[in-house]
Parts: structure tokens; sequence; C-alpha cells
């Protein structure tokens, strides 16, 4: 009994600890270096997991174009302007703008997949997106903000970037996936794209060595990458996939999207900052809007 639901949350809580355990390795070693070391280790995780329950490796010839480019586009740019950027606001504010890929990624859907959109639909979407300008427009101290205001608006910038990345993403896993590719298989598909791409565009711009420039930061960073990459990028995707075969899908979304809020208690525990009540009471009404949004 609500096996769906108990899985979304769990969804919320692996995401929310692998996004704060990324976000503090991308700031001992930069966002680059961090993507360089974390997807081909999510690509060997999510091989194994294929190899032990004995997944069948077929790639239908039409998906395979759609999933690589959505790996470029999530995980190898979307990813990298995240955390980029969740360096100079932090995991929670970077956690919170996220929460409008729904959004940019129903836009998107409806322009080019020709997916409808209610008025339930879009009264979501405007709940989402004035949810989340009412938390991070207002710069008081219950945001992650470095001193330099220039940088928090810079890294503002990246992860607004991030989140259009990452919607043409979905779009283009969503056409990938419709031809019958299994998801397991898409995510290996995906993974390897980011990586590849991730390596090459470093060596040609002979970047390849900004993964060795912090050698001191480099054994701590990678402690914490081995355990964020299992837990969210590995577990959290699996687990989210379970949630949404049990749960109806506006609940899981709104469930799952209650990311940042598990973000928020991490930090409060870890780091002592605890959220004002402006900032819980705003995610809580993104959700909402997020549960609209998906019906």
């Amino acid at each position: 009994m609500f096996v769906g639901e108990i899985a979304a949350l769990g969804t919320a809580c692996l995401w929310g600890l692998s996004t704060y355990m990324h976000t503090n390795a991308a700031k001992l070693i930069g966002a680059w270096p961090l993507t360089l070391c974390r997807t081909p280790l999510v690509l060997f995780y999510n091989i194994c997991i294929a190899l032990v329950i004995g997944a069948e490796w077929v790639f239908p010839s039409q998906s395979i174009g759609w999933i690589l480019l959505s790996g470029v586009l999530g995980l190898g740019i979307a990813d990298t302007l995240f955390y980029e950027g969740c360096t100079r606001i932090g995991a929670r504010t970077g956690s919170i703008l996220w929460q409008m890929t729904p959004c940019v990624t129903a836009v998107i859907a409806f322009f080019t997949l020709g997916e409808s959109l209610t008025l339930l639909n879009i009264a979501g979407m405007l709940i989402i997106i004035f949810s989340v300008i009412s938390i991070t427009t207002k710069n008081d101290e219950q945001t992650d903000s470095p001193v330099d205001p220039k940088e928090w608006h810079y890294g503002f910038k990246l992860v607004l970037l991030s989140v259009l990345a990452l919607g043409l993403s979905h779009v283009c896993i969503r056409k990938g996936l419709s031809y019958g590719l299994d998801p397991l298989m898409g995510s290996i598909l995906r993974i390897a794209a980011a990586a590849s791409c991730a390596w090459i565009a470093a060596a040609v711009m002979g970047y390849h060595h900004k993964i060795t420039e912090r050698k001191d930061n480099m054994a701590k960073a990678m402690k914490i990458i081995f355990v964020a990459s299992f837990v969210g990028t590995t577990l959290g995707n699996w687990v989210a996939l379970f949630s949404m075969k049990y749960a109806k899908a506006g609940i899981a979304a709104s469930l799952i999207s209650l990311t940042p809020l598990a973000i928020i208690m991490i930090t409060a525990v870890h780091e002592k900052k605890t959220p004002s009540s402006r900032v819980v009471l705003g995610i809580l009404t993104a959700c909402g809007g997020s549960a609209l949004l998906f019906m």
C-alpha cells in the first residue's frame, strides 16, 4: 500500500542527498572535472546493473540519435552548468530553480511533439514559476549566496541555462523512448554519450588537465562522487521509475519535486542553516503546481 508514493519520497531524498554531495564535490575540484569523473562512474554502475538483471541489449535505430542528443544536453551540458552555478548560489537555491524544468519541458513538448496543455496544466506551470520567483529573487540570509553579488547572479544564470538544456534533453528522451527502447538501455546510451563528449571536448580544448589541477582535493572529491553517483544518478533514477509505475503521475511528480526540501533538511542538519518559513512554503506551493502540471 502506498508503495509508489513511498518510492517517490525516497527519490526526493536520494536526489536531494546526491545533489548536495555533488555540489560539495564541485566546490572541491570544479564542475567540469566533476562531469569528467562522474559520468564514466555512473556508466559503470548502470552496465553492472544491466548485467546483473540480464537486460536485453537492444537499441532501436530510430532511438539512438535522440538518446545520444539527450545525453549530451542533459548529463553533459545541463549537469555541468547546474553544478557550476551551484558552487556560486548553493545546492538549495539551484535545486529550487530546477523545479522549473517540468514547465520548460512541457512547453517544448507542446511545440515539438504536439503534446497537449490543458488550462489545469498551465495553471500548474504558473504556480511553479511564481513560487520559484518568490523564493529566489529575495536574496536574504536564508539563501546560499556568496559575498559577491556578481558571482551570485552569474551562478543564477548558469542554472537557468541548465534548466533549458535539461528541458530539451527530456523532450529528446521522450522521443527516443517512443520507439520502444528499454529505459535502462536508454540510460546507458545517454551516459555513454555524455561521458564521451565531455572527455573529447576536454581534450580538444586542452582542459583535460583540469582533472588533476586540484590534487589535494581530488581524493576527497572522488570519495564523495563514488557515493553520490550511486545514490542519486543510479539508485535514485531506478526508484523514480518504480514510483512512476505504482503511483499516479501527478502524485509521484509532486512528491519527487520535494527534492529541494530534502536538500534544505540536509543543509539544516549538516551546516546548521535553518530555512525560513517563506522558503518552505514556496517549495510546497511549487509541489502543488507540479501536481497540476502532471494531471
